[in-house]
């Protein structure tokens, strides 16, 4: 998946990307200026749909957007092995505000304040791979599936969405899951975005992984 990802030409990947990008400006626009007004964004990597256009479309409508941003934690046993514990927040950006690399080569804004991911209307969250049920793979670290801990309370807390962004070809029929991922509540790529109205009732499936 990573290395289909990775193969799309400049030209595909700036198609694809504009148009998820307006499939994502038409929803927030169909839900009334004040109702969304914090959104959580990502720097794209690797071929994933990049979210510029929309970011600057947001911001430009007062909207306050904002990167994850990856921190050392303390661990003395990974300490020990020779690497490094992070956790992830948000720091908002401001348009042209200047990026530097973090962590695993992801850019990564310099300033901004940083808010919580309960406080953000809009989680849009990159992944490998995707279900249309809203099953989410990520690359193994769990970042995100922690930050948005949160979405399991019951019942689930309504200001909050996650939305997947992806190709279309990384959505496949099943994904493996344990109880610890995060359910997306819909899906946005250059098809459209789909909404997965059940996901507030729902635990992730139990897949077997392969061995």
């Amino acid at each position: 998946m990573r290395q289909l990802r990775g193969n799309i030409s400049a030209e595909e990947l700036q198609r694809a990307s504009s148009a998820t990008s307006e499939h994502l400006i038409q929803y927030v626009r169909s839900q009334g200026r004040q109702s969304i007004s914090a959104i959580a964004v990502y720097a794209a990597v690797g071929g994933e749909i990049s979210l510029e256009v929309f970011s600057r479309w947001a911001q430009s409508e007062g909207k306050v957007i904002a990167f994850p941003v990856l921190e050392p934690r303390l661990d003395s046993q990974l300490a020990n092995q020779g690497r490094r514990n992070h956790g992830m927040f948000l720091q908002t950006w401001e348009a042209n505000a200047n990026f530097q690399q973090g962590p695993f080569k992801i850019p990564e804004p310099v300033g901004g304040d940083r808010i919580a991911f309960e406080e953000c209307d809009l989680v849009l969250t990159p992944g490998v791979a995707f279900s249309r049920a809203g099953e989410r793979l990520g690359r193994g670290k769990g970042y995100y599936d922690k930050a948005l801990s949160f979405l399991t309370n019951t019942p689930r807390p309504a200001k909050t969405k996650a939305i997947g962004i992806c190709h279309d070809f990384q959505i496949i029929p099943n994904v493996p899951t344990t109880a610890s991922d995060i359910l997306m509540d819909g899906l946005a790529s250059p098809t459209g975005l789909v909404w997965h109205h059940d996901c507030h009732s729902r635990q992730p499936k139990q897949h077997e992984l392969a061995k």
